[in-house]
């Protein structure tokens, strides 16, 4: 369910008010109703991670998620910007956060197959780098 709401965003992002991703973590940290209703149905899916993830890797995944929605403002707010041969690690930057990989990488792992999280926890740099490089196109416009 939060995939499609991820994919949902990221498709809708540029069509909408950004008014609502530039306010998003700020109203979901104060608890004030979103601009567009349908960041309150993504961030209810939120409390869910707790029921099926150890506390750890819900944490990771929120954050993730929440960087996600401000990646998503990021690139609606630099549209058409050019790179500066300088900043090589830009494109990355952007990939990392737009790419939910932490999100992915402990949703492998739900708690109750897995309620240690030593028995995988030094394996989810790996996931997450996988699933960062791997699951989107690689930015050629950079």
């Amino acid at each position: 369910m939060i995939t499609w709401f991820g994919l949902t965003m990221d498709d809708c992002a540029g069509k909408g008010d950004p008014n609502a991703l530039a306010t998003f973590q700020q109203r979901y940290l104060t608890r004030q109703p979103q601009v567009d209703p349908f960041f309150d149905h993504f961030t209810a899916q939120f409390k869910n991670l707790w029921e099926y993830y150890h506390p750890i890797g819900a944490n990771v995944s929120v954050s993730a998620l929440i960087d996600f929605a401000s990646a998503c403002y990021l690139e609606i707010m630099t549209e058409g910007m050019k790179v500066n041969p300088d900043a090589a690690h830009y494109p990355d930057y952007l990939r990392l956060k737009s790419g939910v990989a932490d999100f992915y990488a402990f949703g492998i792992w739900p708690a109750a197959q897995f309620p240690d999280i030593t028995a995988y926890v030094q394996a989810v740099p790996a996931v997450s780098r996988f699933a960062s490089e791997f699951s989107q196109p690689r930015v050629s416009s950079f």
